[in-house]
């Protein structure tokens, strides 16, 4: 058996023998010699000179250079150490006296332009232009000017121009400029211009500019313009502009301009929200989806199906509900309702105007209602609605009423699309000037008087109809 410590290994043999215990102490282990293995699963190698580090090859960068395995220990990199390094620029920087074709570590580095060719930082590295990496970077990375690492970076990243890793980053990139990263991002990405990632995200993009991830996001994606995740997204984005994901959506998408998704199991909210499959919210002006398991509120929703409720002044469901209505009540003897919406929630447009009043007054109205089947031929709806009452000969003379009604219709399904219903309505009518306390029902109503200008009458009603 094998122990390795900080200090040190050692090993310790022993022999099993069944239905008997075997005693392991510390004193059973003899030290032996470290030795360094590949990175990731590879294979051992043979102990280095002291203060050379063999370098951690990952097995499938191998596989890349045409290189097995065993002809890789052989040509692996080894990294001499220098503590701390000064440069004007990487040709001129105490790294430069090293052993001929090989690779130096750094723990502390400063100068003008740090980093090179054969050169890794594990440490700091403090500059006034930039930090200029081929090799990895990993710890506090800070320049007046820009940091750019050609493989793998972790720690910090400061700069006002911009930082550039090509490999994975499992660090905090901080720019007034850009963050761009070639691969996948652990921690976050902080701009005042824009982030770029070109795998997946794991942590934080925020961005006055955009955030852009060419892989799948896990976290918080927040811009003032625009945020965009090509894989699946879970967590939130907030964006001012806009927030676009090629995948699913598991979270909140939110912005005051436009979301798009593809399937979606949380809420979309914003202007205009576009979705596949949603499962939850969208919240809107304009709320567009495949179907909908939840809620649809907006201004406009449009849909294939909703499980649950759409809320809004016009909402179109391929497989939901559009008639049109004719009617009389008592308050005027022709009437027409245009009803759309869900299998069970509709909104319902209204107009009347009435012979009988010499048809010197309309009616417009909205309502909002719900449809109950009772078995094959019989349903009920019920609804509440508000309509304004105007002059025909001067609508906008400024009239201040509202009617408001609620109404029960009982309806008998005749054929496909022609039903016969009726049913009770109760209304109340508040008139906010003399000029607009109309008699509009004939049936016995009671008045009462709000104040010396308004009035409000109420009584209950009746209406009969057809349904196409």
């Amino acid at each position: 058996m094998r122990r390795e410590l900080e200090s040190g290994a050692s090993e310790a043999g022993f022999t099993l023998v069944e239905g008997q215990r075997t005693p392991l102490a510390a004193a059973s282990f003899q030290a032996i010699p470290l030795e360094a293995t590949v990175s990731r699963g590879g294979p051992e190698v043979a102990p280095v000179a002291p203060g050379v580090e063999p370098a951690l090859v990952k097995p499938e960068l191998l596989a890349g250079a045409g290189l097995t395995e065993a002809e890789g220990l052989y040509r692996m990199r080894s990294y001499t150490q220098v503590p701390v390094s000064l440069s004007l620029i990487p040709r001129l920087s105490t790294n430069v006296p090293r052993p001929p074709g090989g690779w130096v570590e750094n723990q502390l580095a400063f100068g003008v332009v740090n980093g090179g060719r054969a050169v890794r930082v594990r440490g700091a590295a403090l500059s006034l232009v930039a930090n200029w990496y081929e090799e990895e970077a990993h710890g506090l990375l800070m320049s007046s000017g820009f940091n750019v690492v050609k493989k793998e970076a972790s720690g910090l990243m400061a700069s006002p121009a911009a930082n550039i890793v090509l490999g994975e980053v499992e660090a905090l990139q901080l720019a007034v400029g850009a963050n761009v990263a070639g691969r996948d991002v652990w921690v976050g990405q902080a701009a005042a211009g824009a982030n770029v990632a070109a795998g997946s995200v794991w942590g934080v993009q925020l961005a006055a500019g955009g955030n852009v991830t060419g892989g799948s996001f896990s976290g918080i994606q927040g811009a003032a313009g625009l945020n965009v995740a090509r894989g699946d997204f879970a967590g939130l984005q907030g964006a001012a502009g806009g927030n676009v994901t090629g995948g699913s959506v598991r979270g909140v998408q939110w912005a005051a301009g436009f979301n798009r998704a593809g399937d979606v199991m949380g809420v979309q909210a914003a202007l205009l929200n576009v979705g596949g499959d949603v499962t939850g919210a969208q919240l809107g002006l304009v709320n567009v989806a495949r179907v909908v398991t939840g809620v649809q509120l907006g201004l406009v929703n449009v849909s294939e199906e909703v499980k649950g409720v759409p809320l809004g002044l016009l909402s179109f469901e391929k497989k939901g509900q559009f008639h049109v209505e004719l009617y009389g009540s008592d308050i005027q003897l022709t009437n027409l309702a245009v009803k759309f919406g869900g299998k069970y929630v509709y909104t319902a447009l209204l107009g009347g105007i009435g012979p009988d009043d010499r048809l010197e007054r309309f009616s417009l109205g909205l309502g909002l209602g719900v449809h109950v089947p009772l078995g094959e031929r019989m349903w009920l709806d019920g609804d509440v609605a508000g309509s304004t009452v105007l002059r025909v000969r001067d609508p906008f003379a400024g009239g201040s009423n509202v009617l408001g009604q609620g109404r029960l219709m009982l309806g008998v399904q005749l054929f496909q699309r022609f039903a016969f219903f009726g049913g009770p309505t109760y209304n109340v009518y508040l008139a906010g000037s003399e000029r607009d306390r109309y008699a509009l029902t004939t049936l016995p109503s009671r008045e009462e008087w709000l104040s010396e200008t308004t009035t409000v009458r109420y009584w209950p009603g009746v209406q009969l109809g057809i349904r196409m």
